[in-house]
């Protein structure tokens, strides 16, 4: 693991809790940002799963 994909990991991480906690701001681009950028990482790793498009696609939708 990179140095980017630390803070990208740790940017999602702190959004989770902070979601779970009902504390998260209305502001998360950057961590959609840091999603998809470990999307990409992820699936390029892997050959499967959750794709950077998707992240985009579907980061909005409840």
């Amino acid at each position: 693991m990179n140095i980017t994909e630390a803070n990208d990991t740790s940017r999602v991480l702190r959004y989770l809790l902070a979601v779970r906690q009902g504390t998260h701001t209305a502001a998360d681009g950057d961590v959609r940002e840091a999603a998809a950028r470990l999307a990409g990482r992820v699936n390029k790793a892997l050959h499967t799963g959750i794709t950077p498009e998707q992240i985009d696609a579907q980061w909005d939708a409840r």
